[in-house]
């Protein structure tokens, strides 16, 4: 088996790099993937708490964070997401007011998807 590869790669040393630098290139995507999975996985329907984003309540809840933002009223801004604790000082309300308007938002948006 060595022997072969060594062989492939003395007659053939360009095409080896490229197979072995996208093989190793695939390696790292897979991990990734594997990876984000894991943590979705483990981080589902995630309790509420104020240093989260729309976006990442929207995926531990399933749920589309864009819609999550147009039922509460949130037209997210370009640039750095804003946390929770954000969003409720730019609308002067407090932190736990909001998180019940997000899961009652949440509860809303699931009993439409059913």
């Amino acid at each position: 088996m060595i022997q072969t590869l060594r062989s492939i790669w003395h007659r053939h040393p360009w095409l080896a790099l490229g197979f072995s630098l996208a093989s190793l290139l695939a390696l790292v995507f897979l991990g990734r993937f594997l990876w984000s999975v894991g943590y979705w996985m483990a981080h589902h329907e995630e309790p509420l708490r104020p240093w989260m984003t729309i976006g990442y309540v929207g995926r531990s809840w399933d749920v589309p964070p864009q819609d999550l933002a147009a039922m509460i009223g949130f037209d997210r801004p370009e640039g750095k997401p804003m946390t929770l604790t954000d969003i409720a000082r730019e609308r002067g309300i407090a932190v736990a007011d909001l998180i019940a308007e997000i899961e009652t938002a949440i509860a809303t948006a699931r009993a439409a998807q059913k």
